[in-house]
Order: C-alpha cells, then sequence, then structure tokens
C-alpha cells in the first residue's frame, strides 16, 4: 500500500499483547505501513466480549475504515494481504501462490502451532501462565512430564523436516523468489522453536535443519519482525516488554474453567 493512501486510513486497533500471537498481524501491520495502535488487554479477558463476538481471545482487530471485526492472527493477516496489500511485493502474484499461501498457513496452524506452544510451558525461561503444573493439565488435559516434553520435541522433527525439504527445493522461500506473506505467516509460528526448552532425546532445533535454520534468521532478521520488535521494547525499557502473568491469572482461571478441570 502506498504511503499517500494509508495516511488516509482511521488507525485500525489491535487487541492482545504484542510478544504473543498478537506478534504476527502487528508485523505485516508494519510491513504494509498501515495506521494502528495496540490495546494490551488480560490474557482470555471478557471485556472486549460484544466487540470480539464472545470469542474471549486475542488477537482480534478492528478496522474502521471497512468496519470489519476479525480474529485468529493468520486469518486476519490473510485479509490484510487480500484487503490493503495490492502494492505490496508480499502478496501473491498469481493463482499459484495463492494457493501457496493458503497451503502453507494452514499448514504452520495444524502441524507447528499446537505443538510448539505446548513445548513452551517446559521452558521456565518464558515463564507462561500454563507452564504452572495444575493449569498445563487442566488446559492441555494431560500431565506435564518429561516423557511428554520429549514426545513433543520427537513429533516437531517431521514438519521442521517438511519446511527444510521445501525451502531447499523452492530456493529459500515458501512462495516465489521473494520474502511473501508465506514466509510470515509461517516464520511468526515457527520461531516458538527456538523457545523450546532442552530436551533428553534430540530435538529439531534451526541449527539441525540448515535450510530452515537460514530461511527463519532472514525472517526474524527483518526490522518489523517479532523478534525485532521484543529485542526493541527491551532495549528501550517498554514495561509491555515483560507480560504480566499475576495480572492475567485470575481471567486466565475463568477461561479455564468454562470447561472445567481435566478428568
Amino acid at each position: 500500500m502506498s504511503n499517500e493512501s494509508s495516511s488516509n486510513m482511521l488507525p485500525m486497533v489491535l487487541y492482545g499483547h504484542p510478544h504473543t500471537r498478537v506478534g504476527r498481524v502487528a508485523w505485516l501491520l508494519e510491513e504494509l505501513d498501515l495506521p494502528h495502535t495496540i490495546e494490551v488487554i488480560d490474557f482470555f479477558s471478557d471485556q472486549y466480549d460484544r466487540t470480539n463476538a464472545g470469542n474471549r481471545r486475542v488477537p482480534f482487530l478492528f478496522d474502521p475504515n471497512t468496519e470489519s471485526r476479525l480474529f485468529e492472527s493468520l486469518a486476519i493477516n490473510t485479509w490484510l494481504i487480500q484487503t490493503y496489500g495490492s502494492e505490496s511485493m508480499l502478496t501473491p502474484a498469481n493463482a499459484t501462490e495463492w494457493g501457496d499461501l493458503f497451503k502453507w498457513s494452514f499448514w504452520a496452524m495444524t502441524e507447528l502451532d499446537m505443538l510448539l506452544f505446548e513445548g513452551l510451558m517446559y521452558n521456565d525461561g518464558v515463564g507462561h501462565l500454563l507452564s504452572n503444573a495444575s493449569y498445563y493439565t487442566d488446559y492441555f488435559d494431560r500431565t506435564k512430564t518429561i516423557a511428554r516434553r520429549n514426545r513433543i520435541a520427537r513429533e516437531l522433527r517431521f514438519p521442521i523436516g517438511v519446511l527444510d525439504s521445501a525451502l531447499e527445493t523452492g530456493g529459500g522461500w515458501l512462495m516465489g523468489d521473494r520474502f511473501t506473506i508465506a514466509d510470515l505467516n509461517v516464520s511468526s509460528v515457527a520461531f516458538w522453536i527456538s523457545l523450546q526448552d532442552s530436551s533428553d532425546e534430540p530435538k529439531p532445533m534451526a541449527e539441525t535443519f540448515p535450510y530452515f535454520g537460514d530461511w527463519l534468521a532472514r525472517c526474524m532478521g527483518r526490522q518489523t519482525s517479532p523478534l525485532a520488535r521484543i529485542l526493541r521494547d527491551r532495549a528501550a525499557g517498554d514495561p509491555r516488554a515483560q507480560i504480566d502473568w499475576d495480572r492475567a491469572e485470575a481471567s486466565a482461571e475463568h477461561r479455564i474453567g468454562r470447561s472445567g478441570p481435566a478428568s
């Protein structure tokens, strides 16, 4: 989108903490130079239920220019690139590339996201609320164990290997010969591989798969990437750089309680 066009837009509002899945949407908003604000809200908060269709999850996006309200991070990104990306090199150039975008975006969510998310709970350095053994059991409906941690590491080897092979044969990118929305969507999920805890079993770190490792480093090396945002916020001492898990605890209990504790 041209600077002239974006300067005439009303700012969009992106809800949620920018260092979570919200970062995927914030990344694209910055790549497309779209005016926006980020409203940090508690995890699982019901404060915006009416606005967010009762979904009680973040991210969600409100675009006052189109009156659109969207949730699900990669669905938001697909909508943004279709609506505002006509002049961007990130946008698919033909039907084949659109197919590649949908293929890799859906694949990232079904093959990578939940495994990597659960794996984060074994890294004490991340400090996620669900790393608490009780919350972990209630949320994932299984006990937090070393055996489960190692199972996650083994299961990740296959999808990371798929990415490695695709990048080797595709010239280093997932769609065409350039960084695109497909790379943004998938790398914003795959980035969590660098935050998985150590394991007694071999695990798929970036150095184990060279094409994947090189691609992920190039994606995260962009000044608009989630990693760059985290590093900038920490260097600037931005208080939002650290997630206030104590504040989120009560609402998380409410969210988990909707389905009841694991039996």
